[in-house]
């Protein structure tokens, strides 16, 4: 009888020390889980932001029409570009101007816009209203288009 109240303490002993070893081994790995999960988070978290981190570097490294192509083509475009004037479209917001971009990239590009056609290098070059475009003008609309003709901050406007 002693023997089995003996080996009854023992199975208890050895049931309480298993419990304890796998609580031990629980907790640890629910810590080590905790962990993979932030992990996880945080990668996730950063590859979530990527898009717009991207985005924002783009708008940095290319014109913008709020920014920059907007005050090119109020000096211009607008003044022909605008509701009854000779321009066949009207130039004056983003909406407008968006669906032209490529065309108006490709005349302004080739100097057929703005349409006074000046030889550059004989003559009067000191023009009253002269309306050459100003290369550093002609290469922000050329990339402005190239790199999509993003609207950019409508604040900078």
């Amino acid at each position: 009888m002693e023997n089995r109240s003996q080996m009854r303490k023992m199975a208890n002993r050895h049931f309480v020390l298993n419990a304890q070893a796998v609580c031990v081994f629980t907790s640890r790995l629910v810590e080590e889980l905790k962990m993979r999960f932030v992990r996880i988070l945080g990668l996730g978290s950063a590859l979530a932001l990527l898009p717009a981190l991207a985005a924002a570097q783009d708008e940095a490294d290319h014109p913008t029409y709020a920014k920059e192509v907007s005050r090119i083509i109020q000096d211009n475009c607008q003044i022909c570009h605008q509701p009854g004037q000779i321009g066949p479209m009207s130039f004056t917001s983003y909406d407008e101007v968006r669906p032209w971009a490529p065309l108006i990239q490709l005349k302004v590009a080739n100097r057929e816009m703005p349409p006074y056609q000046y030889d550059r290098d004989t003559g009067v070059q000191e023009l009253k209203n002269d309306w050459r475009m100003a290369q550093e003008d002609i290469d922000t609309v050329v990339a402005w288009v190239n790199a999509g003709s993003p609207m950019g901050n409508p604040e900078d406007l």
